[in-house]
C-alpha cells in the first residue's frame, strides 16, 4: 500500500512539473487569457470550423489539474465549454477533446503562455500548438518564439494561424476593458466578487456575455 500511494504521489508531482516545461519565471496561470495564434500540421482542425478553433477564456490552477474556460462557433450559436486535464500513470498531462491529448506547456512568461497538444484520434497523431496573451496584442519577438517552438515540433510557417486580429479576442478584451472602467468610476474593488456577479448577470445571455455570444453569433462572424 505504501509503495501504490508512493507511486501516485510521483505520478502527481511528475505531472506538476510537466505544466513547467521550459517556463520563464513561472509566472502564474491562473486569470484571463486570449487566443493568439493556433498552429498545426493538420490545418483543418485549426481552421473555421474544426475542431480546435477555439478561444480561451480563462484558465483555473486546482495544483493537481487544470481546468479552462473556451468559447466556440457552433451551428450559428456561441458555445462556452470546460476543458480539465488529468495525470496519466506516467505523470504526463491528459484532455479529452476530439480524442485524446497530450499536453505541456512549452514556454510560458510574463504575459504569454505556449501550449503544445498531441491529439490522438482513430490511431491517427495530430501536433498542435496554441499561443495565448493576457492581450490579443503580443510583442513580435513573442511570435517569432512561437515559430520557433512549431518549426522545432514539424508545424511549418504557412500552417500558423494568426488569430489576434479576430473578433472574437476583440470583444472579449473591449468587454473586460468596459466591465473594469465600470467598476473604477464607481470606486468599486475588483475583488468584490458579489457586486461582479450581480454586474454581470445583468450583461449576460444564458453563460455567456451578450458582447461574446454576438460576436460569435451569425450576424457578425466572418466566414
Amino acid at each position: 500500500m505504501k509503495i501504490l500511494l508512493l507511486t501516485v504521489g510521483l505520478a502527481l508531482v511528475c505531472g506538476l512539473q510537466a505544466l513547467d516545461n521550459n517556463t520563464e519565471g513561472s509566472p502564474k496561470i491562473d486569470e484571463e487569457w486570449f487566443t493568439v495564434a493556433l498552429a498545426s500540421n493538420v490545418t483543418s482542425k485549426i481552421e473555421k470550423g474544426g475542431s480546435f478553433r477555439k478561444y480561451i477564456k480563462s484558465v483555473s490552477d486546482h495544483h493537481v489539474f487544470l481546468s479552462s474556460e473556451f468559447l466556440k462557433r457552433a451551428n450559428g450559436k456561441c458555445i462556452q465549454f470546460t476543458l480539465n486535464t488529468s495525470i496519466g500513470e506516467d505523470g504526463e498531462m491528459r484532455l479529452q477533446h476530439d480524442g485524446l491529448n497530450n499536453l505541456s506547456i512549452q514556454s510560458r512568461g510574463p504575459g504569454y503562455m505556449m501550449v503544445l497538444l498531441n491529439n490522438i484520434k482513430d490511431e491517427e497523431v495530430t501536433v498542435l500548438v496554441e499561443l495565448y496573451g493576457r492581450t490579443p496584442d503580443l510583442p513580435d519577438e513573442i511570435k517569432k518564439k512561437f515559430e520557433e517552438i512549431c518549426e522545432k515540433f514539424g508545424i511549418r510557417e504557412d500552417q500558423i494561424i494568426d488569430i489576434s486580429s479576430d473578433e472574437i479576442p476583440r470583444m472579449k478584451h473591449l468587454y473586460v476593458s468596459v466591465i473594469h472602467s465600470y467598476f473604477l468610476q464607481r470606486n468599486v474593488i475588483m475583488g468584490d466578487v458579489n457586486f461582479y456577479w450581480l454586474l454581470s448577470s445583468k450583461l449576460k445571455g444564458d453563460t455567456i456575455s451578450t458582447p461574446l455570444c454576438y460576436a460569435l453569433s451569425d450576424s457578425s462572424f466572418t466566414t
